[in-house]
C-alpha cells in the first residue's frame, strides 16, 4: 500500500461524499471534510468530530474562489498536507436548454466544473514537491452521453471528463495519479436536491417529474463508490476511468457498441415518452 495519510474530499456532508467520509476515517486516514455548510458537516459527523481526532472539518463553497483560498490557508496554518483530493461535490441542474438561464448555467459550471480544477490546482504543487498524490474525480455516466433536460448537469460532467483525461496526461512521470469515477444512479438526496432546480418548457413538467420520481429508490448503494475510492487510493496504477452500477454499465456498453440511431432512440423512448 502507498503510503497516503490525508485526504480531502469536497461535498462530504451527504451522500457520496458522506459516505467516502465514513470509509476513509475506518481506514485510518486523516479526512479533510469541506462542504459550503459547516452546520451540515457538523450534523453529519456529529459523533465523527468528537471521538475521531483524524477528522478535520472544513467550510468551504467550491464556487467561491475566495471560500477556497481562505480554507488552504487554514490547512496550511495547520500543516496539514494534502496527499488525495477527492472532487466530489456538485449538483444537477435540470431543464430544456431554451429555459435555462446563462446565469444559472454558469453556476452549473461554477460548482462542477470550475471549482473543481481550482481545488485541483491548490493541491498540485505540493503533491509535485513530493512527487506522490492521487486526484479523484466523482463525474457520472452521463459525462459519457447525454440525455434530454440533463444538458446543463452533463455538459458539466463532459467538461470533467475533458479536464481529468488531459490532467492524467500531464501529470505523467510526476508521481501523481488522476482517475475518474463514473457512476450511474446513486441512491443519495441528489435526486431530491435536482428536482428543485427543474425549470422546463410548458407541457413538460409533468413528464420530467415523473421521470425523476420513477428514478428514486434505485440505483447503487454509495457505499460501493466509497470501498471504490479505497482500492483506488491503494492502488498503485489505478486506471483513468471507474464505472460504478449496473446501469452505468450497460449504457456505456449499448453506446459503444449500438448503431447511433438506435442509441438515440432508446434514450428517447425511456426520456420523453
Amino acid at each position: 500500500m502507498i503510503d497516503i495519510k490525508t485526504v480531502l474530499i469536497t461535498g462530504a456532508s451527504s451522500g457520496i461524499g458522506a459516505a467516502v467520509t465514513f470509509r476513509l476515517l475506518r481506514e485510518g486516514y486523516i479526512v479533510v471534510a469541506t462542504s459550503r455548510s459547516m452546520e451540515n458537516l457538523r450534523n453529519t459527523f456529529s459523533k465523527e468530530r468528537i471521538e475521531n481526532p483524524n477528522l478535520v472539518l472544513v467550510e468551504m463553497d467550491v464556487s467561491d474562489s475566495r471560500d477556497i483560498e481562505v480554507a488552504f490557508q487554514n490547512l496550511e496554518s495547520r500543516n496539514i498536507c494534502i496527499d488525495v483530493l477527492i472532487n466530489n461535490a456538485g449538483y444537477g441542474l435540470t431543464g430544456f436548454w431554451e429555459t435555462i438561464s446563462n446565469d444559472e448555467l454558469l453556476k452549473q459550471f461554477e460548482t462542477n466544473v470550475f471549482g473543481l480544477v481550482e481545488v485541483t490546482r491548490k493541491v498540485l504543487p505540493s503533491m509535485q514537491r513530493r512527487n506522490k498524490g492521487k486526484i479523484i474525480n466523482i463525474g457520472s455516466v452521463l459525462g459519457r452521453f447525454s440525455v434530454p433536460w440533463n444538458g446543463a448537469y452533463s455538459a458539466s460532467k463532459f467538461a470533467v471528463e475533458g479536464f481529468s483525461e488531459s490532467l492524467r496526461y500531464e501529470m505523467h512521470g510526476t508521481g501523481i495519479s488522476v482517475t475518474i469515477i463514473e457512476p450511474g444512479l446513486v441512491n443519495t438526496n441528489f435526486k431530491e436536491n435536482q428536482i428543485e432546480s427543474v425549470k422546463v418548457m410548458k407541457g413538460h413538467t409533468a413528464r420530467v417529474k415523473k421521470t425523476l420520481r420513477n428514478l428514486r429508490g434505485e440505483g447503487s448503494d454509495p457505499m460501493r463508490v466509497a470501498n471504490l475510492v479505497v482500492r483506488i487510493i491503494k492502488n498503485r496504477n489505478p486506471r483513468l476511468r471507474y464505472i460504478v452500477g449496473w446501469d452505468a454499465r450497460t449504457l456505456i456498453f449499448l453506446k459503444n457498441i449500438l448503431p447511433a440511431a438506435i442509441f438515440e432512440h432508446l434514450v428517447r423512448k425511456f426520456t420523453m415518452n
